[in-house]
């Protein structure tokens, strides 16, 4: 149980699939059916877990194809990196006291942007790295006191175009157990 390594693969392949098409004139954007939708990918985790030390580290892979009726390809996994990947550590410092740290790292990604004249096209997004902590402080069998802190960098990204992300930001608490 010390240490532990999963990997998942996959393959969905989809038909008769629906997709939004934007146009420059009224009704600015209608349904239309494509002919199939094929994604592929992984996600592999490796977890190590010793007395007062929890480690892990993962890595995801996806890439896929929309084919619309008339046999046109567009990569439309939109706002879904192909590549992403994270660490995370813990350590218990002794009974009442333990702190983590989270790395993530999201790759680039595309997003379709639509402009004030109801017209739209694809952007890429960029990469982005978060690093997040948490602490815990144990005060009795009932009582923990906890603080988050998200975002320690102030990384600036985006992750749906024209959607606010969050800048550093904590949050802090007790939790109180009922039995």
């Amino acid at each position: 149980n010390m240490l532990s390594f999963t990997t998942v693969f996959y393959k969905y392949d989809a038909k008769d699939v629906i997709y939004f098409k934007s146009l420059p004139s009224p009704p600015y954007g209608v349904y239309e059916n494509g002919a199939f939708q094929k994604d592929k990918g992984f996600e592999s985790t490796l977890s190590l877990n010793l007395d007062k030390l929890n480690a892990s580290a993962y890595l995801a892979y996806v890439t896929g194809k929309q084919t619309d009726a008339a046999g046109k390809e567009t990569n439309n996994l939109y706002r879904r990196p192909k590549n992403t990947l994270g660490l995370a550590v813990s350590y218990q410092f002794c009974d009442s006291f333990s702190a983590g740290i989270n790395y993530k790292y999201t790759g680039d990604r595309t997003d379709v942007k639509f402009n004030p004249d109801f017209t739209s096209r694809v952007v890429t997004l960029k990469h982005y790295n978060l690093v997040d902590a948490h602490l815990q402080y144990t005060v009795s069998k009932r009582i923990g006191l906890f603080a988050d802190l998200n975002n320690l960098f102030d990384e600036k990204y985006v992750d749906w175009v024209g959607y606010n992300t969050r800048g550093f930001n904590f949050m802090a608490g007790i939790k109180y157990q009922v039995n």
